[in-house]
């Protein structure tokens, strides 16, 4: 399991972030913790695991063998279920 993302997500038509005190594109952050898994194959999903301060949604990526998507898609729902943060909606 890890971050789905560095950051949490950017106000709409924000394309900068800070990270580690630095301004960084965030298309560029965007796919640094997925990018490994796309490159090698194996199956991963991103699951809401919380809300920051601002009350938006960070999310856990868990990640599973080699072809092993069923695997992946029945700890997600069981940590969706247990977890119950799907119910939560961030502020308008």
């Amino acid at each position: 399991m890890s971050a789905a993302l560095p950051v949490t997500a950017p106000k709409y038509g924000q394309h900068t972030v800070t990270l580690d005190g630095r301004n960084e594109e965030f298309r560029t952050i965007a796919s640094r913790f997925i990018r490994p898994f796309n490159v090698t194959g194996h199956p991963s999903i991103s699951v809401p695991c919380g809300f920051d301060q601002a009350g938006l949604p960070i999310g856990l990526q868990i990640v599973g063998r080699w072809l092993d998507e069923a695997t992946v898609l029945k700890v997600a729902h069981a940590y969706e279920t247990a977890a119950g943060w799907r119910s939560r909606r961030p502020p308008v």
